[in-house]
């Protein structure tokens, strides 16, 4: 999947609509897919990559028409290169006044809210699932960003453009570590308000991708340790197996992919497989549907 910010177009099926802001009353963009279904139907809310925004050609928009689904790609703020982006309030607040939105004017089922971004979105999709006024029914958070500081120095030592991103989102701050942790889902204060958070990471991630797969590790320690089930965290055996990729036998698969490490917990689950910096798209449609599934019988 990498950062690919590319617009491939959109259809007819899909319509172009414009929300206004509970932060600042802004006009804000979005494409918008409504089930033609009788009866209320599930919610799908993707969130573009770091580098993208509402027009960033998404895989998730034509399954969930498929499936007769609601389906928002909203732009909440468009990429991060600029303070107003980045899980700012104000970014925030765009994710949460595209829900209400699709909820306002879809026919929506409100039991069946998911959340879903990669990368940059997958940074924004654990911001989210942290903040969110609205009752979500789980996140699926794939490659994501979680410690902004941290991910400042790893792509500044590799020469990346999102050094340069970061500089300019928090530029004129008093404190660049402190703002950047406001700004980290790793960082951000619990509780978890999603009814699940479920973390992807490529185990080639950050050897062969941008964001190294510490951030996944990372956060779902952290909500281990703080959400009462310390005894599913990865411990250090595992962290030095994983991050040196000196593994043996897989432990499952996703979709074709093997599994390299997976926990499951009360909060969502952590899913380590074989690849790179990337989303499954139809994979990940694949969990969510099951989780419908299970959820409405």
């Amino acid at each position: 999947m990498g950062d690919d910010t590319r617009d491939r177009g959109w259809g007819e099926k899909f319509a172009e609509v414009w929300i206004s802001s509970s932060q600042d009353a802004t006009e804000q963009p979005a494409y918008v897919y409504w089930s033609a279904a009788s009866d209320p139907a599930p919610l799908v809310v993707s969130l573009h990559s770091w580098s993208g925004d509402y027009k960033q050609h998404d895989p998730l928009a034509e399954l969930c028409a498929a499936a007769e689904w609601n389906y928002i790609h909203p732009d909440f703020r468009s990429a991060n290169n600029r303070p107003e982006a980045c899980a700012s309030r104000a970014a925030l607040a765009d994710i949460d006044d595209a829900i209400s939105y699709a909820i306002d004017n879809g026919t929506v089922d409100e039991s069946f809210v998911y959340l879903v971004g990669g990368s940059g979105g997958g940074h924004a999709c654990c911001a989210a699932s942290l903040t969110s006024k609205h009752d979500i029914r789980a996140s699926y958070a794939w490659v994501p960003i979680t410690d902004i500081a941290a991910w400042y120095h790893q792509t500044a030592d590799r020469d990346l453009r999102y050094a340069a991103d970061i500089e300019a989102v928090l530029a004129g701050v008093d404190d660049f570590y402190e703002a950047a942790r406001e700004r980290s889902p790793l960082y951000m204060p619990l509780p978890l308000r999603t009814g699940a958070l479920h973390v992807f990471a490529g185990v080639r991630d950050g050897y062969d991708g941008s964001v190294p797969i510490s951030h996944s590790l990372g956060l779902f320690n952290r909500l281990c340790r703080e959400l009462g089930e310390p005894d599913a965290a990865v411990d250090e055996g595992e962290l030095i197996a994983l991050l040196t990729r000196d593994l043996r036998e897989p432990v499952g698969k996703l979709g074709d992919r093997a599994v390299w490490l997976r926990r499951d917990t009360g909060f969502g689950s952590l899913t380590i497989f074989d690849g790179a910096h990337e989303l499954l798209h139809e994979v990940c449609f694949d969990l969510i549907v099951d989780d419908y599934r299970s959820g409405s019988n």
